[in-house]
């Protein structure tokens, strides 16, 4: 079988292979939709556990100083951490403000980030995650008067190893509250059905999204993923920020430094949607683009 045959006989393979993924993860993104428009149309700043079960949201707890503890993301070590340079990190004074306040801990965090970028950038050491510039229409950020309050999603990364996983910071002029507010699940819901269209990501089935967010001085983080049935997010408890404690920010920037993990590849436990005539072609294109690149690159190497 020639170069021809075998790439029609992959592209057959692949398109049954992907076509089944497209069933499942549609299945996913109709029902992040569902929540999206709930949540948005609610005006409630903080969603009750009761409303959280009927949106199928699954609530558990994230510790972040245990080993283990995230399903898609592990911290950096502490004992790999790059040694912070705290003379040299232009950390802002506090100052009281519901804006204020969460613009400094998000502007000191990157601030201790940058640091440990600059320092693996300029020693040629491996940078687990990159700027993403590829966003959502909405859910990046909600205005008062029309909205309850002000929040604004930010700082959208990917991850650099070609994995699905992805990361944000979301600033809140809410009040801290242990219940998850419509900032938290606005930009997760947006951004994960908007990253479950992209063929970059095609083979995946999970859509991992870790967000860091920023109440006032108080901050948390949240990991988030859908398994077919539920959208799972795990939150920790929230860190105080208004005075500079370093413990606290080296937690929070361990987990910035985070590295992807978890398999994302299996398929999901639920009953595929059949797809439509459009989709099927633009799948077919797009596989039929990788695979001529494939084989001009085969041979070009032989």
């Amino acid at each position: 079988m020639g170069d021809q045959g075998a790439a029609r006989l992959s592209l057959k393979k692949s398109l049954s292979h992907l076509c089944h993924r497209l069933e499942q993860t549609q299945v996913v993104r109709r029902h992040l939709q569902s929540i999206f428009r709930a949540v948005e149309e609610s005006k409630q700043t903080f969603l009750t556990a009761d409303r959280l079960k009927e949106l199928n949201i699954e609530v558990s707890s994230l510790e972040l100083e245990a080993a283990g503890t995230a399903k898609f993301y592990q911290p950096c070590p502490e004992n790999e951490l790059v040694v912070i340079k705290w003379d040299e990190v232009e950390l802002w004074r506090w100052d009281e403000g519901r804006a204020e306040e969460p613009a400094r801990v998000d502007h000191n965090l990157f601030k201790v980030w940058h640091q440990i970028w600059a320092y693996k950038f300029l020693n040629d050491l491996k940078i687990d995650w990159e700027y993403c510039d590829n966003h959502p229409v909405t859910g990046r950020a909600e205005y008062p008067p029309r909205h309850p309050y002000q929040w604004i999603a930010h700082n959208e990364s990917n991850s650099t190893s070609f994995k699905p996983h992805f990361a944000m910071q979301v600033m809140h002029d809410a009040e801290p509250e242990e219940q998850l507010s419509r900032g938290e699940i606005l930009p997760i819901t947006a951004y994960m059905g908007f990253r479950l269209k992209d063929y970059q990501y095609v083979q995946h089935y999970y859509m991992p999204i870790l967000v860091f967010s920023i109440f006032r001085s108080q901050a948390r983080i949240l990991q988030a993923y859908h398994d077919g049935t539920y959208l799972h997010i795990s939150k920790s408890g929230f860190y105080d920020f208004k005075e500079d404690n370093r413990t606290n920010y080296e937690l929070f920037v361990r987990w910035l430094c985070c590295k992807p993990c978890g398999e994302t590849r299996i398929p999901l436990h639920v009953q595929g949607e059949g797809l439509d005539e459009r989709t099927v072609k633009e799948l077919r294109s797009y596989l039929k683009k990788a695979l001529n690149i494939g084989i001009a690159k085969k041979s070009a190497d032989s």
